[in-house]
């Protein structure tokens, strides 16, 4: 259990992960890739660029690992 104060109010949330599809979690590295840039004083096109490339390099391997077996990943 994680418990945020503030403001004289306590709130709690469990860490229960909710099921979505895994393209969120794609979305999600690719917005921390743009988000870690900016927070690191690169120019915004460097971010975007960082992005695209994980976002390419994700596809590649996924059509790489569907023609092999699970041990081969």
């Amino acid at each position: 259990m994680v418990r945020f104060s503030g403001g004289g109010e306590t709130i709690t949330a469990r860490m229960i992960p909710i099921p979505a599809p895994w393209e969120w979690d794609v979305r999600r590295l690719a917005t921390s890739f743009v988000l870690a840039g900016r927070d690191n004083n690169h120019y915004e096109a460097e971010c975007r660029k960082a992005a695209r490339r994980y976002v390419r390099s994700y596809r590649q391997h996924l059509r790489k690992y569907i023609h092999a077996s699970p041990l081969e990943v």
